[in-house]
């Protein structure tokens, strides 16, 4: 069974088992599905409960259980605080005549306004205004509430009076004073004294006026002119005798001589007389502007020829227009700095540069100097026969880098490319990584790099997709064929326009007993269905539609259009006549939950031609009379076949 606008077959019965085997044909001949699915339905879907949404048919019993549980037959009384039943509108509308008529209520607070004012608009003037306040009757410590006068009053009346506070002592004032100046004051004052009673070398102490008096008492007292005499003096003049004289000639030890002293001269001073250990400053020498750093310079100069004829035999500084000569340069062995090992290296900072080995090798390496000696470690190397290798140590990431931009890398599990935003690596016109941005998507695919640009249309244009949870696709770019192919020949092409799938892999025969295996065209089906089904090619719907029971208007379906001749009484019209006026109709109601009337709706056996039929919808009431006529939207299916 097809669609309303193709063919349809009869399939032949299928055996038990071949039960789960099922064919199903398209509405233009050309293609089908072969499964082994039980778990796809039959033609026709019977519901077993109703649906608001579902277009299906339904059983007999449930619309029988679902009329039971609708009202009965309404009686109408005016409006009752005491009375269940329905009101009529005329008895509503007396009843709303009665009642206060529209009211304008504000939406602020107005002056002398006598309208009513919404709860918000109370609301919100309160909000304005002080809360209840909790007044204190007297001084609570955290508290913010307002306190009163009296208790304010009587807090300070238990409080000192504003205080004078001297800020230096003052004579007569009764006034508390400062710290600062009480400090300031003592500053001024002596600290307690020890005074001494007897004179003691080295006391900073003051004497009592006694202890002087005494130690005086014990001493000479003043002497006089003409008090000392030689006799008094003995030992003076011996002691001078001895003394230095202008014409004597002394060893002076441990003496100093000032020869800037008035009339003072040094001279007759001999190399001999000056000590080895003298030490005597550069500066001493000639007029003083040679140091001592300087004249230390000249420790190491040969005795055997002047400075300056040394100086000569140095080379001249070499730039520009003083260049050294080739001849001049003769290496008898390569520059090295031996690293731990006989490697011919030199070292730029941390840059070790030279062969990789000690074995001989004639390449040429660069790496860290930490890896000098670990001919495995380099970072890069070429051989003599202009082969360029690029490394890194063992255990790390070989990175390679754009505006110091991770771009590529070789891990030890393996190569990674980073290429755009998406997260993913080309590999000459294939491209393969996330199918949208990384940070929003676990998904691979695989795709031509002419689809690599970020945007939706190329996002879905992958060959190859896989997500988390093990889900694979084999997909085209929109427009475009899918085809499965041996040996690069198409043996299946899907038609990325029509949807079509046709190949050299699909027969042009069908056969029932080898049907589990074969993949059959919808023609060769057809052929042999015909064949064994008496020339028909079975039921299939050959219209529907969910239409507006208020206007008979179609609300969505095919081959079918209403006309609403009355309440609960509809036209129904195929879009094409067919061979006879036996065809099969099904039809539902469509109704709220919560309304639960016993409606019906029937076919009027007398209106069915080959174009039209008529549909009835009433209302049961529960007793003998007919059914009142609703209008209700409703679903119909007819099903026929050739």
């Amino acid at each position: 069974m097809s669609n309303v606008d193709g063919d349809n077959v009869q399939l032949p019965e299928i055996a038990t088992s071949d039960a789960n085997k099922v064919v199903i044909v398209n509405s233009t001949g050309d293609d089908f599905i072969l499964t082994n699915q039980s778990s796809i339905s039959s033609s026709i879907v019977v519901d077993s409960a109703l649906s608001s949404s579902s277009t299906n048919p339904v059983q007999n019993d449930v619309i029988k259980n679902a009329l039971d549980g609708k009202q009965s037959l309404l009686q109408f009384n005016a409006p009752s605080s005491d009375n269940g039943r329905p009101s009529t509108s005329a008895q509503i509308l007396a009843a709303l005549n009665l009642k206060q008529d529209n009211l304008t209520i504000d939406t602020s607070p107005s002056d002398g306004s006598t309208n009513p004012i919404t709860s918000n608009a109370v609301f919100d003037a309160l909000a304005l205004k002080q809360d209840n306040l909790t007044i204190d009757t007297s001084p609570s410590d955290g508290s913010t509430n307002p306190i009163t006068s009296n208790a304010v009053f009587d807090a300070l009346a238990l409080k000192q009076d504003n205080l004078t506070i001297d800020t230096s002592p003052s004579d007569g004032s009764t006034n508390p004073i400062t710290s600062n100046a009480v400090f300031d004051a003592l500053a001024l004052k002596q600290d307690n004294l020890t005074i001494d009673t007897s004179p003691s070398d080295g006391s900073t102490n003051p004497i009592t006026s006694n202890a002087v008096f005494d130690g005086l008492a014990l001493k000479q007292d003043t002497i006089t002119d003409g008090d000392l005499t030689i006799a008094r003096t003995s030992g003076l003049q011996t002691a001078l005798d001895t003394k230095i004289t202008a014409s004597s000639d002394d060893t002076l030890t441990n003496k100093a001589f000032n020869v800037d002293g008035t009339g003072n001269t040094l001279f007759n001073i001999a190399n001999a007389n000056i000590k080895g250990s003298a030490g005597i400053n550069a500066t001493k020498i000639a007029d003083g502007s040679i140091s001592n750093a300087e004249f230390q310079t000249l420790n190491g100069i040969t005795t055997t020829s002047t400075i300056a004829s040394q100086l000569g035999d140095k080379q001249d500084t070499i730039d520009s227009s003083n260049k050294l000569a080739s001849a001049n340069i003769n290496f008898s062995t390569d520059i090295a700095v031996n690293e731990g090992g006989t490697n011919a290296r030199s070292t730029f900072n941390f840059t070790s540069i030279g062969t990789r080995s000690a074995t001989g090798q004639a390449d040429a390496m660069m790496c860290h100097k930490d890896y000098a000696t670990d001919s495995n470690s380099y970072a890069i190397v070429q051989l003599d026969t202009g082969k360029t290798i690029v490394n890194s140590k063992s255990g790390t990431n070989l990175e390679l880098r754009n505006g110091d931009s991770l771009i590529a890398e070789v891990a030890t599990d393996g190569i990674g490319v980073k290429a755009g935003s998406f997260g993913r690596s080309q590999f000459n016109n294939t491209l393969i990584g996330n199918k949208s941005t990384p940070n929003n998507d676990t998904s691979c695919i695989i795709m031509h790099s002419a689809f690599a640009a970020n945007n939706t249309a190329n996002v879905n244009s992958y060959a190859l997709f896989q997500n988390s949870g093990g889900t694979t696709a084999v997909n085209c770019r929109t427009g475009a064929n899918l085809a499965f192919r041996v040996n690069n020949v198409d043996k299946l092409l899907l038609n990325g326009s029509s949807g079509q799938l046709t190949g050299s892999a699909i027969s042009t025969s069908f056969d029932s007993s080898t049907s589990a295996n074969q993949l059959a065209s919808v023609g060769a089906i057809r052929n042999y269905v015909t064949a064994n089904a008496g020339g028909s090619t079975g039921p299939k719907i050959v219209a529907y539609g969910k239409f507006n029971g208020t206007n008979g208007n179609l609300i969505r379906g095919l081959g079918l259009t209403c006309n609403r001749t009355a309440q609960g009484n509809y036209t129904m019209t195929l879009g094409s006549a067919r061979p006879t006026a036996d065809y099969s109709v099904f039809f539902s109601v469509i109704e709220l939950l919560n309304n639960r009337d016993d409606l019906i709706i029937t076919a009027n056996n007398g209106s069915f031609t080959t174009t039209t039929f008529q549909l009835i919808l009433t209302e049961q009431d529960n007793g003998t009379a007919g059914g009142q006529f609703r209008d209700k939207d409703f679903c119909v299916q007819v099903v026929d076949h050739d």
